[in-house]
């Protein structure tokens, strides 16, 4: 950034004459699919003890994108709509980026380790339709948690929550859910098959109407000296934005990327999982951040660039 004028506050940014794309996520996603058909795009492969193995080509992310995105519009989500997701890194995030931005719906990403008063606070805030979450984030039991705020969510009917404090709340899915099943929750699972009822026709109107300037995500401040404050991030922001910055630092569609930061945050969603999709890179993310993890991915997959904070970087040496 630079200051071009010595009398106000006004920064231009050092964009380098990058042209700007003026492009939906879904409609980058589609265009990388087409040019990219066989290059991997998702790829977990350091956790055996999950039974987790997972090699996505670009058309399969995107296929899959598609389904999840028909299974929110199945269980009535629309644009302009808030979805809120509280989870570690698993696979399901990066399918629920994704399709929200694909039906102009707006992520709200919550910090994993929110405590029960900051949930309620965030998901009331944000107005926010749905949640999606994980049953645990390393000690944390995220059910027993939620329904701290929401108790007697197992006597509800699953699509029709109906609390006073969080008027907009209707949809509770739990991500990762392996088979178990709680009253008052649909599975993720669920939705995608639910989803199988939505056409084509009725996905492409919904993805058609979702225009570039439109709000994609809601990320929140830590609220360090006050309440949180919910900052609105818009498709052609947040894309242009990682885009340059895999430009300027020389990244490209032969870049293997690994990615250990938390997705909740701006450098692990926009930069750590956008960034490497904007080039047609291979994208290896960590569930949580194990610095033993991360050097096993590194080495398996040949990466070629990741980001780290200080502490990260400590714990590998």
């Amino acid at each position: 950034m630079a200051l071009i004028d010595s009398q106000k506050s006004h920064w231009a940014p050092e964009s380098q004459n990058i042209e700007l794309l003026n492009v939906t996520l879904g409609e980058l996603l589609n265009d990388i699919s087409r040019r990219y058909p066989h290059k991997e795009a998702i790829v977990y492969s350091v956790y055996p003890e999950l039974d987790l193995d997972i090699r996505w080509t670009y058309p399969e992310f995107n296929q899959k994108v598609n389904q999840v995105a028909k299974g929110l519009l199945a269980v009535g989500i629309r644009k302009g709509e808030k979805v809120g997701v509280w989870s570690s890194n698993v696979p399901e995030w990066i399918l629920l980026m994704f399709a929200t931005a694909r039906i102009g719906a707006i992520l709200v990403t919550i910090n994993t380790n929110s405590t029960p008063r900051e949930l309620e606070y965030v998901l009331k805030q944000s107005d926010s339709k749905a949640l999606f979450l994980t049953p645990k984030y390393r000690t944390m039991d995220y059910i027993e948690r939620f329904e701290m705020i929401v108790p007697g969510i197992s006597d509800q009917i699953p699509g029709s929550l109906a609390f006073t404090h969080l008027p907009e709340l209707k949809v509770a899915a739990i991500m990762n859910a392996r088979g178990e099943r709680r009253k008052g929750y649909w599975i993720f699972e669920d939705i995608v098959e639910m989803g199988t009822k939505i056409s084509e026709p009725e996905l492409k109107s919904a993805a058609e109407n979702v225009k570039s300037t439109d709000p994609v995500m809601i990320q929140y401040t830590s609220g360090t000296t006050g309440f949180p404050k919910g900052a609105m991030l818009s498709h052609k922001g947040i894309l242009n934005n990682t885009r340059i910055w895999y430009i300027i630092l020389g990244l490209s569609d032969e870049t293997v990327h690994v990615n250990p930061m938390p997705f909740f945050h701006t450098g692990g969603c926009v930069l750590g999982i956008l960034g490497p999709v904007s080039a047609g890179a291979t994208l290896v993310p960590l569930i949580e951040f194990d610095p033993k993890k991360v050097l096993e991915a590194i080495h398996k997959e040949r990466v070629t660039f990741g980001g780290s904070v200080p502490t990260m970087i400590l714990a590998y040496l």
